[in-house]
């Protein structure tokens, strides 16, 4: 996958496109990729093979919403490197980066698809029921017809009556319910980070665990016990992980992920696992929501309950295998 970056000095002097074929593309911020955002990026596939072109991706960075005032969240669903990942998995041809700077935002919606697309070989653009681009967001699908290309309009797409999108999705990942986060974005939720040190308290347990340091910020899930999985050097393992603040065992040398004493810590126990991996990078995908986080009368109690949360976990998954 081809991965380009545009900013306002780019605009100004022309970005000269490196490929030789016409770009179907599909606008939006994307964050989650999720099954709304795959349905636009199915249908830019479909129009490219008709008209044999190139299937593209234009998203945003940062979030529009952020830069707009709409919202003061900086956490996202799927931040920048990962979203290059997972738009590469679903077969987009050429990501295109547009840094939403205070220029482009002031922009009228006219102005700001000419500044867009007047350097890119467009032969179709695809986007949601609900896109709005231009200064205040004012510019909306009939907008779009001002421009000289084929615009494909994708409806919302709906389950059990919610409609798929970044807000319902973030705020299923916030209320643990994991399942349904899932089913909304067709796979697992996933974070990655870099194994941190830590104070030895689950190995002392017996039930070692890494702990991981976010390098963005996540849309985080409630605290909790999880089924997970993770991803070390390539090698996937099944595990339980704990999001929280460890309230039984109090944690106070360790910090959250990117350095915040309120935030929680994620740490994973993996199945069957005897290696050291400090300074490792990571990958941890949430499958299901086992228990609320809860404070024990002592130790003897927390470790009868990681048993119990073991046993547990290791059920889930083989269910999933024998279903």
């Amino acid at each position: 996958m081809q991965v380009i970056t545009l900013n306002e000095q780019k605009f100004r002097e022309r970005f000269q496109y490196p490929l030789n074929k016409r770009l179907v593309i599909a606008m939006g911020y994307f964050d989650g990729v999720h099954l709304g955002h795959q349905q636009l990026i199915h249908e830019a596939k479909k129009v490219s093979k008709e008209q044999d072109a190139l299937t593209a991706v234009v998203t945003f960075w940062p979030n529009p919403n952020v830069a707009l005032g709409k919202s003061d969240d900086q956490s996202a669903i799927t931040p920048l490197q990962m979203k290059e990942r997972v738009m590469a998995h679903y077969g987009v041809d050429v990501l295109i980066t547009v840094e939403f700077s205070q220029w482009l935002r002031e922009l009228p919606p006219q102005q700001f698809m000419e500044h867009i697309l007047v350097q890119l070989p467009v032969a179709a653009i695809v986007v949601g029921f609900d896109f709005r681009f231009g200064k205040g967001g004012i510019g909306n699908i009939q907008s779009l017809q001002a421009i000289p290309y084929p615009v494909y309009v994708v409806p919302a797409v709906v389950y059990n009556n919610l409609k798929i999108g970044s807000t319902n999705l973030r705020q299923s990942i916030r209320n643990g319910e994991i399942e349904l986060a899932n089913t909304m974005l067709g796979r697992c939720y996933e974070v990655s980070g870099v194994v941190m040190n830590g104070l030895q308290n689950g190995r002392k347990l017996g039930f070692p665990t890494v702990n991981l340091a976010l390098q963005e910020q996540y849309v985080l899930p409630s605290t909790g016990v999880y089924a997970v999985r993770i991803c070390v050097h390539g090698k996937w393992y099944k595990g339980m992980a704990n999001v929280g603040h460890a309230p039984t065992i109090r944690r106070n040398e360790l910090t959250g992920s990117l350095g915040n004493e309120f935030e929680p810590l994620i740490e994973v126990h993996i199945f069957n696992f005897d290696q050291s991996i400090y300074g490792e990078s990571v990958r941890v995908q949430f499958a299901k929501k086992m228990r609320d986080e809860q404070k024990f009368k002592g130790v003897d109690w927390l470790i009868r309950q990681l048993h119990e949360d073991k046993s547990e976990v290791e059920q889930y998954f083989s269910d999933l295998i024998n279903s």
